[in-house]
């Protein structure tokens, strides 16, 4: 009775899951307060059937794209932040980090430009019109 939304952060290409826990038990609105594909979890965890020499940005964003695409399906989730917009310096290797603006104040585009892409994708996905990238290497 005392928020209208629920915040809640997310770094796992299982966010659709976890979001519904939360939708399951409050019945309120989401919005992703933390989302980024630059964890440990979306470069390292191996998928399922992937080929020999997959590159972490491959994993990342493969993962990270369609985690991103079926949250838009959840009838729950309103929106997403991403995670940090100035990289520390300490973040991942270039060119995907967690910030969206590189320490020097340049955008980092390569981030940037597949958020864009995405994010163009997510009305059509929402309505239905769209299905979302499965995660598949």
């Amino acid at each position: 009775p005392h928020v209208d939304v629920v915040s809640a952060n997310n770094y796992r290409h299982t966010m659709f899951e976890r979001m519904n826990e939360y939708y399951d038990h409050g019945g309120m609105p989401i919005l992703i307060g933390e989302f980024s594909w630059a964890s440990d979890y979306f470069v390292r965890s191996v998928m399922p059937g992937e080929p020999p020499g997959y590159s972490r940005e491959q994993r990342m964003l493969t993962k990270g794209r369609a985690a991103l695409e079926r949250v838009f399906t959840h009838p729950g989730v309103v929106g997403y932040t991403w995670y940090r917009w100035v990289e520390t310096g300490l973040d991942r290797k270039p060119p995907f980090m967690y910030g969206l603006v590189h320490v020097d104040d340049q955008p980092n585009t390569a981030t940037i430009d597949v958020l864009r892409e995405i994010n163009a994708r997510a009305e059509r996905i929402r309505l239905g019109l769209l299905k979302p990238t499965e995660m598949r290497p």
